[in-house]
């Protein structure tokens, strides 16, 4: 919501937003359903709720092409760092962009692969300005990608980033561990929900995190076919939405 985006995750305060979202919790505060316990625990507090929101995670489709036995984690494009996800401050595309001049230096032939929506302009009067010469020869910008073509893009990444510094929770992390790609979260609780370090993905608390974590699976210093699979299982076993939508149901049914 944007209440809790604002006070616990510093986005800008959508003042019509907030308005409205606290007269919604001053009618329903009771069988309210939150998208993950970190989200659940922000509602709480932001809204006052006497009781903690249900908890029914978001889902994802694993595709067909994950599930394939011939299907491993071998990057199409061998070094290079994809970012997916809105092109804004809150979102830690500064990061990336820092993380990648360092990588430039120690693998020429790596790559940074950017999309997302460019929330203001913000790719060419911020981020874009960030990168080195070297970085930005070796840098594509792809603007927005529809839905039904993202795949296509993200199953050639070696690695993808997600340094954002506050989420409800990630539906853009799921459909990339669904595909078997190595991913290297920010430290937020949202995604301390999901990624179990060293085993489906990588958690980094700082910039120097996101570089060595990018080192080893670039020199294959880490298990990367066992996170590969380990992240479809994830997604296989907590976040299919087959099962999702049966949780859902089952709720609501309880509800009647």
């Amino acid at each position: 919501t944007a209440v809790t985006l604002h006070q616990f995750m510093g986005y800008y305060k959508r003042q019509p937003d907030a308005f409205f979202e606290y007269q919604f919790f001053k009618r329903f505060n009771t069988n309210v359903v939150a998208v993950s316990k970190t989200s659940a625990e922000m509602t709480k507090k932001a809204f006052q709720l006497k009781t903690l929101p249900k908890v029914i995670y978001n889902g994802v489709a694993i595709p067909d092409i994950a599930l394939a036995k011939e299907y491993l984690n071998r990057p199409t494009e061998q070094y290079s760092v994809f970012y997916f996800g809105s092109i804004r401050e809150r979102k830690g595309i500064a990061i990336a962009c820092q993380v990648f001049n360092a990588i430039i230096e120690d693998f020429p032939d790596a790559s940074f692969h950017v999309m997302g929506n460019n929330n203001n302009d913000y790719w060419n009067i911020h981020a874009r300005p960030i990168l080195t010469a070297k970085a930005l020869e070796r840098t594509t910008y792809y603007g927005a990608i529809p839905n039904d073509t993202v795949n296509d893009y993200l199953k050639k990444a070696h690695v993808v980033l997600f340094p954002s510094f506050g989420e409800n929770f990630s539906i853009a992390l799921l459909e990339v561990m669904a595909l078997g790609k190595i991913v290297v979260t920010s430290s937020i609780p949202a995604f301390k929900e999901i990624i179990i370090p060293n085993k489906n993905g990588f958690i980094a608390n700082d910039e120097l995190e996101y570089v060595k974590h990018l080192e080893n699976i670039f020199k294959n210093d880490c298990p990367v076919e066992e996170i590969s699979k380990h992240a479809i299982l994830t997604i296989k076993n907590r976040f299919e939405i087959a099962h999702i939508i049966q949780q859902n149901i089952t709720y609501y049914k309880s509800l009647l």
